[in-house]
Parts: structure tokens; C-alpha cells; sequence
């Protein structure tokens, strides 16, 4: 068997068990949605331009693909895994190119090393998106360089303004793209016709979300900004917030790194390319790999403003070829060994700390509220509830963001959810509609502040029949306090009623 298959299968094998490992985990041991999950399909279903918190594309995808098998989980989890097997392939099909196929394939694995590879990845939502995505971006970016053809300049284009529909944060990842071009390497490209092609193409595939965006008064950045805002921003603020995010983010590559200066020790060099072409490679690789980074430091530094540690998701997607290519280190077949060893142990010791989540740790009362909460049971029953009333279907609900969601996501009928009552966060409600048709109010009254909040929400709803309590357990475990659902009926109009009878 040469070397060229050897590498081949080994890559296939991996990706093939990883993938199918983070598949097939949450799919049989998470019995419900993450809050990303069902939040994404109640927009989703909607088939809105835009959203208060996202742009449109993970919203979308995630209600396509739950048309597979509405109401269950499993879809979601496949959804993850394409994702992050394209960002493999887009990664690999540019290593090999530059460096070859078996530091490419290191590069694959080291990849899998990272936790937003593998024990993150059952909670899809536009940062997962964003590592297929980003990848990609960077894919064609690299073929449109090297090769100059027109249809890579054009999906260069398409894949930025799928960036775009994906997470607005992507635009760190296009500014670091762009500082490309204003190299020596790269300003040779504005005489020429391709990236023109690709402004173009990208400013199309945005325009829709660009639209919605200057109509709804920007009101997903103003939501980002506020997220990262918090309190008021003192001198500290602006050195701690990059600091504690820039931390997070080395905590992540904490196998990866390692691994990495472990295997490189008795290597052998390669030899490499042409040296014009491999500097041009190199600046644009180091512009992608570390130009959001940077940025994104750089922004919290001069404003103050926190970093969430999940927006460094795709950050580092491309790193462990940087590592390999200014390494110029071709593995051993002992040291390649030794790697999928690493590997290896690493997929059991996330696949673990999975399992000890959704099955041992309940038992002690240790509950990831969002994974083993009944949201499937509260939507079947509140459901049937509805249905024993009145013949027409749920059309409507008032809920807050993680009940509604699960009641849109688990229900047969997938109800339009009305957050909070506030209608500008919907705006796919019509208020007449739902006084017409009416529907339900679902509120938690295991939390005060819900309880507090649709108490005076009620008063707005003057007709709306409050029913008694509803409880439900919590998955995996019987000894916590269940979950107490408070809910009211909006009856339809008269007339409703009797059209349908």
C-alpha cells in the first residue's frame, strides 16, 4: 500500500469515527434541545431575513433539517457533524495542496484535538455553522490566489456573504482576507477582473439580510453590542475583557499545543516550495489564522467590551497547518502512530465527560437544565390540551424564549411563538391573528422571575383562561423538585370555533 492510500484511509477512518461519535452520543443520550437549538427553529420556521439576535442562515438550516424528522433530536446532531466535517475537508484539501497530504492529515487531527471540534459541537447554532462556513471562505479565497479562475473568485464571493447570513462576527475573518490584498502579493488582483467578481457575488448573497438589517434599525449588531456591553466599562474593563477572552481561547488549544511540539521534536524537514509562492501562501495563511484574533483583541481592548469565549469558535480552524507549515515537519511513521494514539485518547476522554453529563452525573442531582429538561412531554401535553378544546390547530404562543422554543420545536403543530409578548422580537405575529385564533400563555412558575413577569403579561390578555399547574420530571433524575408549568388558554373567536365546527 503506498503512502497516498495509507493517508487517505487514516483520514477517512478519523473522520468517519469522529463524526459518527458526535452523532451518535447526543443522539441517544440527550433527550432534549439545547436553548440554541429550539431558539434557531422557532426563527427559523418563520423564514424571516433576519432575526434580533442572528442573521438568517443557521435559523433556516435548522428548520430544514428538522423536516427529516420533526420533533426529534437526531437531525440536529447530523447537522453539527456536516458542519464540522466540511471545515476537515476544506482544511485538508488546503493543506494538501500546499504542504501535501500527510502534513495535511496531521493537520486534520490535530484539529479534532480542539474542544469546539468535538465536545461542543451537539449544540448547533451560527457558531458551529461558522466552522464550515469560515473554512470554506478560506478554501476558495486560497484556490481564487493561487489559481486566479473566475469561479473561485465567484465562490469566494458566495461564501462571504454566507459568512455574513451566518454571524455578523464574520466579519473579522473578512477584514483579515482583505489585509491580503493591500500586500504586495496581493494588490496585483486589483487590476484584474476576479475580485471584483467576488465583491460582487458577496454583496448579493448578503444584500436580503443587509435590507431587513437597516429596516429593523440594526437591531442584531445593537443586540451584540449590548451582550458585550454589560456594565458600565471602566479603564480595567478594556485590559481584562481581551485578557480573560484571549485565555479562554489558549485554554481550548490546551491538547492541541502540546501534541503538536511533542510530535515536531524528531521530525524530519521537508523541503519547501517555491520560495515566491510559498511567501504569498504564507502571509495569507497568517492573516486568516491570526488576523481575527487580533481584531477581535483589539476591539474589546479599545472599548471594554466582553468577549464571550464561544465567539472564538472558528478561530483556529486553520492553525494546526500554520503549525505545520512553519514547522516544515514530515512525522515519522512512529510519531504519526503516536498522534492517532493522542487522538485516540482524546475522543474517549470527551466522549466520557458526554456521557458522565447526560447519564451519571443526574443521578446526583448534577443536571444540565437545558439537555435533560421535558420540553418534549410540556409540548405533547400542552398540545393535547388545546386539541380536546377546539378542533383547529395551535397556531400561536406566548412564551418566554427557552419554553416557547420547545414548545414550537416539539410540538406536532410547531406554533408560532410571540416572545414575551413583545412583538417587536416577533414580528411574524399579528396580534389580530392571534386574538382571532387564539392560543396559549406558557410560563415556568419553578422561576419567579417568569412567574412575576406573565403575571402582569395576563392583564393583557383579558380573556385568557388561566388552568391549573402542570408538573413534569426532569430527565435522568426523579429526585429534584419537577419543573411547574403554568399555562392559559386565548380562546378563538367565536366565529372560530364555529366555522371549524
Amino acid at each position: 500500500m503506498t503512502a497516498t492510500h495509507s493517508h487517505n484511509r487514516t483520514l477517512l477512518f478519523a473522520l468517519g469515527v469522529h463524526c459518527l461519535l458526535w452523532f451518535l452520543l447526543p443522539s441517544l443520550l440527550q433527550p432534549n434541545a439545547n436553548l440554541d437549538v429550539v431558539e434557531g427553529l422557532t426563527w427559523g420556521q418563520e423564514w424571516q431575513l433576519g432575526y434580533d439576535k442572528h442573521p438568517l442562515l443557521a435559523p433556516w438550516l435548522t428548520y430544514a433539517i428538522t423536516l427529516l424528522s420533526p420533533a426529534s433530536n437526531w437531525p440536529i446532531f447530523l447537522l453539527s457533524q456536516i458542519a464540522v466535517i466540511t471545515a476537515f475537508w476544506a482544511q485538508y484539501a488546503v493543506g494538501r495542496t500546499f504542504l501535501g497530504k500527510q502534513p495535511a492529515l496531521v493537520a486534520v487531527l490535530l484539529l479534532t484535538l480542539v474542544p469546539y471540534y468535538n465536545y461542543l459541537t451537539p449544540e448547533f447554532n451560527p457558531n458551529i455553522l461558522q466552522l464550515a462556513i469560515w473554512a470554506l471562505t478560506v478554501l476558495f479565497g486560497f484556490r481564487a490566489i493561487n489559481h486566479n479562475r473566475l469561479w473561485d473568485w465567484a465562490l469566494l464571493g458566495v461564501c462571504s456573504g454566507l459568512a455574513m447570513l451566518t454571524k455578523y462576527y464574520s466579519i473579522v475573518l473578512l477584514l483579515s482576507i482583505a489585509c491580503y490584498f493591500l500586500t504586495p502579493a496581493g494588490r496585483i488582483f486589483w487590476r484584474q477582473k476576479g475580485i471584483y467578481i467576488a465583491l460582487i457575488a458577496a454583496v448579493l448573497v448578503w444584500l436580503p439580510n443587509l435590507i431587513w438589517l437597516i429596516d429593523h434599525d440594526f437591531s442584531t449588531i445593537r443586540y451584540g453590542a449590548a451582550r458585550g456591553s454589560g456594565n458600565e466599562k471602566t479603564l480595567a474593563d478594556h485590559l481584562i475583557n481581551p485578557l480573560r477572552f484571549g485565555l479562554s481561547q489558549l485554554a481550548a488549544l490546551i491538547i492541541l499545543l502540546p501534541t503538536f511540539f511533542l510530535l515536531i521534536r524528531t521530525g524530519s524537514k521537508q523541503s519547501p516550495p517555491a520560495e515566491t509562492h510559498l511567501a504569498a501562501n504564507r502571509t495569507f495563511l497568517t492573516l486568516i489564522t491570526f488576523g481575527p484574533l487580533i481584531i477581535t483583541l483589539l476591539i474589546s481592548l479599545a472599548t471594554g467590551m466582553r468577549l464571550r469565549s464561544m465567539w472564538g469558535t472558528p478561530l483556529f480552524t486553520f492553525l494546526p497547518l500554520w503549525l505545520m507549515i512553519f514547522s516544515g515537519t514530515l512525522l515519522t511513521e512512529v510519531r504519526m502512530k503516536k498522534l492517532i494514539r493522542v487522538w485516540v485518547v482524546t475522543s474517549l476522554f470527551f466522549a466520557s465527560v458526554f456521557i458522565t453529563e447526560m447519564l451519571i452525573s443526574p443521578q446526583f442531582g448534577k443536571l444540565k437544565k437545558r439537555a435533560h429538561f421535558p420540553g418534549e412531554a410540556i409540548a405533547t401535553q400542552l398540545t393535547a390540551e388545546w386539541q380536546q378544546r377546539y378542533p383547529q390547530p395551535l397556531k400561536y404562543a406566548v412564551a418566554s424564549i427557552w419554553l416557547g422554543g420547545n414548545l414550537a420545536y416539539y410540538s406536532e403543530q410547531h406554533p408560532s411563538i410571540l416572545y414575551d409578548a413583545d412583538v417587536s422580537r416577533s414580528p411574524w405575529i399579528d396580534e389580530d391573528a392571534l386574538a382571532r385564533e387564539g392560543g396559549l400563555i406558557v410560563w415556568n412558575e419553578s422561576m419567579d422571575g417568569e412567574m412575576a413577569q406573565y403575571e402582569t403579561l395576563l392583564k393583557r390578555y383579558p380573556n385568557a383562561e388561566v388552568q391549573h399547574p402542570l408538573q413534569y420530571r426532569w430527565h435522568m433524575n426523579n429526585t429534584k423538585e419537577p419543573v411547574q408549568i403554568g399555562w392559559a388558554i386565548i380562546p378563538p373567536a367565536r366565529s372560530m370555533i364555529t366555522d371549524s365546527e
